[in-house]
Order: structure tokens, then sequence, then C-alpha cells
């Protein structure tokens, strides 16, 4: 009786030491593993924008040597089983025959089946057109033509059309629909003054800010692409921009600009009549992005006398920033996008050396732990089964 109850003890036990020894080993690993994985470095031109396709897997960002035309260069990122990244050359991309006269390439964006670019091409102080890129295919279409100068085009309904704003000699903006069957180019409002844009890439409804100058407001407008009745959502005494739709497509985000200190960062869902603050800095709030599961919001900050640049994020219900960057660990942050999971933040710094580099910054959750916390209920299901057949 006494040995069969040393033994019943003796593997009762087994499992709880088990689950300590994998707490011990977790630490570990968190302390191990690097907090930045650098995929290329020893740039001496700022690589900006950044854009990752939806997939995760591709970066597109554009170079611009001293004298030289700017480049639009790619990168392939693979994962690894042990939470760690890397980087190979995917290509490079010289689509547009023109591009030696071009200032600048701005605003990229993938399009949702990750196949295409939307780009602008800006030549001169204004003069702005929007080309569509096929990376694979080493090919470029230019969708704009004429007196009109475009801006902030964004991928909307499944990929089949563009939405972004045009002006022409009034300075007067308007948001228009391109659809890609014909390249026809279909106003959606009223001229006026359109700071910020954004649409749902698999929707069809549109988020813009509209400026009253004579008035002094900022309104929040959704509008269709079928229909021209925009619905004001907000109204503001105070600049609102970096409108960005979730991924569900229910909630968006927008950044108030309450003076020329204080910055907030506010999420709202579709019905709602008010914002939700999430955050308040007295230093501006840059490039605020969604995570592609919709928990996170991820921003970051410039540097200032006072505060070094830090990259962050904070739940969509509110709560606490969460630094992903320790102070003086990167001198300067230029630009970051979210790879395909909640891992991986990708960025654009700048180190003590001068040069430039694109790394990955690990974000919570993280892969192994998943597999952790499925490993810990399957020990706690065999420890009960085990110890009700000793009963």
């Amino acid at each position: 009786m006494t040995r069969r109850r040393t033994l019943s003890v003796l593997l009762l036990s087994c499992p709880l030491v088990f689950l300590l020894l994998a707490a011990a080993w977790k630490r570990i690993v968190d302390l191990s593993l690097p907090k930045e994985e650098i995929l290329i470095n020893g740039l001496a031109s700022r690589p900006y924008p950044l854009r990752c396709s939806q997939s995760g897997h591709r970066l597109l960002f554009v170079v611009t040597e001293p004298g030289e035309a700017p480049e639009i260069r790619g990168i392939s990122v693979s994962s690894t089983e042990d939470g760690t990244i890397s980087a190979s050359d995917w290509s490079w991309v010289h689509p547009v025959s023109d591009s030696r006269y071009t200032a600048a390439f701005l605003d990229p964006r993938w399009s949702p089946d990750g196949k295409q670019v939307a780009i602008l091409l800006m030549w001169g102080r204004r003069s702005r057109q929007i080309y569509l890129l096929h990376p694979d295919q080493d090919q470029s279409v230019r969708l704009t033509e004429g007196q009109y100068h475009y801006a902030l085009p964004r991928w909307a309904n499944h990929g089949s059309c563009l939405v972004a704003t045009r002006s022409g000699k009034s300075g007067k903006h308007q948001v228009v629909r391109i659809d890609l069957s014909d390249n026809s180019v279909v106003p959606l409002t009223e001229e006026g003054f359109y700071a910020s844009l954004d649409a749902q890439s698999d929707g069809t409804r549109v988020l813009a800010v509209r400026h009253a100058p004579s008035k002094g407001i900022y309104e929040l407008i959704m509008l269709s692409l079928e229909e021209k009745s925009p619905r004001c959502l907000l109204q503001s005494l105070h600049p609102i921009h970096s409108v960005q739709w979730s991924p569900e497509g229910q909630r968006f985000l927008f950044i108030r600009k309450i003076n020329a200190s204080l910055y907030r960062l506010e999420t709202m869902q579709v019905g709602e009549r008010k914002g939700r603050i999430l955050v308040e800095l007295e230093k501006p709030i840059i490039s605020p992005q969604w995570s592609p599961s919709g928990e996170w919001i991820s921003f970051r900050t410039p540097l200032t006398r006072q505060f070094d640049p830090m990259i962050a994020k904070i739940p969509w219900q509110g709560g606490q920033p969460v630094p992903l960057t320790s102070p003086g660990s990167v001198p300067m942050v230029a630009a970051h996008d979210w790879c395909s999971d909640d891992c991986w933040i990708f960025c654009v710094a700048r180190g003590k050396t001068g040069y430039w580099r694109i790394s990955g910054i690990r974000a919570d959750p993280r892969p192994w732990e998943t597999k952790m916390r499925r490993d810990r209920a399957r020990l706690q299901r065999l420890y009960q089964k085990l110890g009700a057949y000793l009963r």
C-alpha cells in the first residue's frame, strides 16, 4: 500500500515539475531571443516609404541615392519555427521608363492579392500621377493623365478600383474612383479641401477628412463608391488626419491635433458619434496602423529634445502603450509596417553610425508562446486523466 502511494505521488508530481521547467525555459528563451532582426544594413540613403504586402512576405521600399534617379526595391521575408525572420533579395524593380525625370515615388500601396502596387510619381512640386506596378512581370501602367494632380491612392472593392483625391488649378480637392477595367475616373464628391483618405480594401465604404476653412471645422465623413451623398460622422475644431479602417471594416482610427504640443489617438466604431481616446501625448503621433488581427494599434514618435524616438503599440480598446523599442536603441525611425501576423513590425531606422537599416521589431504574441500554451493545455489534460486513473 505504501509503495503504491509513493508511486502515485511521483507520477502526479512529474507533470508539475515539467510545467515548472517549461516556465523556466520560456524565460530563458525570452531573454535569449533577439528583440530586433536586421534585414538590410548599411544603406547610405533613407529607404522610404516602406510597405509590406498583406501576406507579410514582401517588403517594398524606395531608395534615392544622391544624384541618381529613385529606385524601387523589394526583399522577401521568411520566418522560421523558432520565431526568427530572415530576408533575401526578391527583385530590383525598374518599372517606370520615365523614372529618371521623377522627383520621388510616393505612397506605394499593395493590392489585396499582393500582385500589384499603386504608387504616386511626382514631378516638380505638384505634378503627381498614379502608376500601377506589376513587380513579378517588371511592368507598369500609367492610370491617370491630364491636368489634375493626384494623391492618397487607396485600394477598394477587392482590388477592382482605386480611390484617390485629385486637385486642379483652383487648388481644391475632389475624391474620385479609378476603375481599373477601363481606367475611367469617376468623381465621388464635390470640390473641397480633403486632408486624409482611406477605403475598405474588401468593401465599398470610404473615409475622408473634409476641411471647411470658412467655418473653421474639420469633418470626418463616410461615403460609398456608388453614391455621392457623404455622411458626416464627426465634427471637430481641431485638425483630424491619418484615418484608417480596421481589418474587418467596422472600426477606424484617427489622430486629432489639439494644439502644437498635444496629440490624441482615437478610435470609433461605425454608428458611434464620439471617438474613444486611446492615448494622449505631448509629442507627435506618427503613422498609426492596425495590426493584422485588429487587436493592436502601433504608432511611432519622433526624436525631440525631450524624448527619444519610439515604436509602441496599444490595445484598440484602450490601455497603456507598450514600447517595442528601448530608449536610445533606435536613434531615428523613418517608417514602420506590420507583418502578416502580430509577431513582427518592420521598420526603417538609422543607427549611431549614420547608416540606415531595415529591421524587424519583435511584438507579442510570439509563435513559440502559442505552441507553449498548447503544450501546457495538453499536459494539464494528461495530468487530470492520470489523477482519475490512480484514484
